[in-house]
Parts: C-alpha cells; structure tokens; sequence
C-alpha cells in the first residue's frame, strides 16, 4: 500500500508540477516579452535602474516567501488547525508590511543619495516593494490548499498588466524618467489586484474551523532559521546585481540585466516545481525515503531543464541577444555564462532549502548560507575592479553551499530539527 501511495504521490508531483509550470511558463513568458519590450525601447540606464529595483524587490519580498513557504507547509499538513494560524500569520505580514513602508519613506532621502535616483522613483519603488510581498503569501496558500491551477492563473495577473503598460507606453511614446515611472505604476496596480483576489479567494477556501492557541513569539521560534535562509539565499541570488550597482554604472547594469532575462529561464521552472514539492514534503515528512526521493527527482527535472534551455542558449547567445534586445547589447554577450551558472547554482539552492524547510531541518543550512553571504561580501568589496572574477566567485560560493548541504543531506547530518 505505500509503495501505491508512492508512486501515486509521485505522479502528483509531475502532474501538479505540469500544471503549474505551463501556467508559470506561460506568466514568464509574459515577464520575458516585459523585459524585452523594456530592452528594446528604454534606455539602457533606465533598463538598469528598473532591473535594479526589481532585484531590491527579490530581496525585500523575502518576507512573503517565508510567509509563503510556512503556509504552504502548515495548511497542506492540517488544513483545518492551519486556518486559525494562517489568519495570524498574514496580521503579522500586514504589520511588517506596514512598518517596513514607514521605514523606508523616512530614510528615503539616503537612498536617493546612495542610488543617486530622483525622489519620485524611490518613493515609488518603496510602494512597489512593499505591495510585492503579498503576491507571493497568496501564492503558498493556494499551494498548501492544493489549487494548483488558481494559483498558476494567479501567477498571471502582473505580468498580464505588466505587458498592457508596456504597450500603452509604446504607443504613447512615452520616454525618459516617465518610462520608468509607468512601469513601477503599473507594477503598484498589478500588486493591488493581486493583494485583493488573494484575500477574495483565501476568506472562500480558508474557514477558521478550528482557532490556534499558537502565539506569534512562538510561530516565530519555530520558523526563524527559514526567514534567516531566505534573506541569505535571496541575497546571495541577487548580489551579482547589487555588486554593479554599487562599483558600476547604470548602463553595465542594463547590459548585464539583459543576459540575466536568460540565465535566469532557469529559475522561473525551478520555482513552479518546488511550489509544488514543498507541500507534498511537508505531508510525508515522517518517511524519509518519499521525501529524499522527491529530493533527487527535483533535482533531476532541473539538470534535464539546464540541458534543455541555458546550454542552447549559450552556445547561440550573440544571435538571440542580437534579435530580441537589438545590437545595442551586443556588448552584454560575454556576461551571459556568468548569468546562467550564478541562475544555476541559486536554483539547485533553492530547491534545498524548500526540502528543507518541508521537514523541519533549515538550521545548519542557514549556517552554511551565512558564511557564504559573508565571504562574497568581503571578496567582492576587496576584488571589486575585476567584474568577471567576481561573478565566478559568486557562482563557485553558491556551488560550495550546494555541495555542503547536499552531502549534509545525504550522511544524515543536519543536526536539530529546526
């Protein structure tokens, strides 16, 4: 009967993980006509500003993924005792949420500075950070309640106005700072919508049948090392950008931003398939051999996915670059391996950390994550004149946490069990 129960868990992994990434394909395809389209008709420095904030979104939405991966794992284990704790944990968000805007419009004025933006585009880009959390803790409730095709639609919903403001700024020509600002007000609307048919659907389909004596101080005991993870993991995904923006201009940004819509192909399928692993891990936690093999079958389907994607579009990067950005990035082509190896190893980490999340042993990966986010900083800062140099350092620190980690896994040496 548990082989039966295997195999059928199996086969909803691939069939769930199916629909999910169609719908998920289907959004970043969305995303990637968006970043083409920006490629094309903003400037290059605008280009790189844009990606700028969307990289300073990943990190800060940091919130909304531990939220996310919490409810995805609570409410798929017991739906019913998950309710009254999903209700508590999204005040929490709204708190944090609000608190972290108030934060950030005082210091403002630094980041102006520090960014050297105009006002306007980082009080914008605040709203739109802030608005981006609730996006993704809508999207592993959906995922703990098993809605796999609510939540791939849902996917759906920004870059669809993304895509429609896009073209409204075409049409209209619309061009310098403007082009900036309509896009980060199309990306606020997107988030708003989102925000609200997330609670629409979640009053429906999550009912307080049973409250939770759970205290927030102990939710927050409990689930710490995975908020701590997913600031390092965002970080260490996002420090190639943040390390340009500190030591190179605007327009290396832009050029090194449109590689990046390529490398990070990737990653898009990677997160279809852990939003699904996670709860399906969370459920069977207690039979090791399910979730280990549920691990290595992640795993594969994501090897398959390198070879069947980045590899090609390596070997005929300068034709595509060329045909979708236009022979203004000709000069980003030699970024493109940097790209795709750092997309790489973030993902195969990424996938570790939802495996782990799903069984309770986060501890000793967010060790290894704070020495890696440790040691790139300080090799970045000391060797910063040598772009090239740094982006393979970057790639080789995210390889070595994998590499840990995964041995950790398989020798069973992972320590406590949060």
């Amino acid at each position: 009967m548990k082989i039966n129960n295997h195999n059928q868990n199996s086969n909803i992994l691939a069939k769930n993980s199916l629909i999910v990434f169609i719908l998920t394909t289907f959004g970043s395809a969305l995303n990637y006509l968006c970043q083409i389209l920006m490629g094309r008709f903003f400037s290059v420095s605008n280009y790189g500003i844009v990606n700028t904030i969307f990289s300073l979104t990943i990190i800060v939405s940091v919130i909304g993924s531990t939220a996310s991966m919490i409810l995805s794992k609570v409410i798929s284990e017991n739906r019913k005792s998950g309710a009254g704790l999903c209700y508590k944990i999204l005040s929490v968000v709204n708190i944090v949420c609000i608190i972290l805007f108030l934060a950030s419009i005082i210091i403002s004025p630094l980041f102006a500075h520090f960014l050297n933006w105009n006002y306007l585009i980082v009080v914008l880009a605040i709203i739109s950070l802030v608005t981006s959390i609730y996006p993704i803790v809508y999207q592993g409730i959906f995922g703990g309640l098993g809605k796999f095709v609510s939540l791939g639609l849902y996917t759906l919903i920004i870059p669809v106005i993304k895509i429609f403001s896009l073209i409204l700024i075409v049409l209209l020509n619309i061009d310098g700072l403007s082009e900036v600002y309509s896009i980060l007000l199309s990306i606020i609307l997107g988030n708003i919508i989102s925000l609200i048919v997330g609670y629409i659907i979640t009053r429906k389909n999550v009912k307080e049948i049973k409250k939770s004596n759970r205290k927030v101080r102990y939710i927050w005991q409990e689930y710490k090392n995975v908020f701590y993870a997913n600031i390092l993991i965002m970080f260490l995904m996002n420090i190639d950008i943040l390390y340009l923006t500190c030591f190179y201009d605007s327009e290396t940004i832009g050029l090194y931003s449109s590689v990046l819509v390529f490398g990070k192909m990737i990653y898009y399928f990677v997160t279809a398939l852990v939003t699904v692993m996670l709860p399906l891990i969370s459920r069977n936690r207690k039979d090791s051999k399910y979730v280990d093999k549920m691990l290595y079958k992640t795993l594969t389907y994501t090897i398959i996915l390198t070879l069947i994607f980045l590899i090609p579009t390596n070997v005929f990067g300068k034709g595509i670059l060329n045909i979708v950005f236009g022979s203004k990035y000709d000069p980003a082509i030699i970024y493109l391996k940097y790209a795709s190896l750092i997309s790489l190893s973030y993902s195969l980490n990424l996938i570790l950390l939802n495996y782990l999340t799903g069984i309770n042993k986060v501890k000793f990966m967010k060790k290894t994550l704070v020495i890696g986010s440790i040691l790139a900083t300080i090799i970045l800062i000391a060797i910063n004149r040598y772009k090239y140099a740094s982006l393979i350092i970057i790639f080789l620190i995210n390889i070595f946490i994998f590499i840990i980690n995964l041995l950790a896994i398989k020798n069973k040496k992972l320590g406590g069990s949060k």
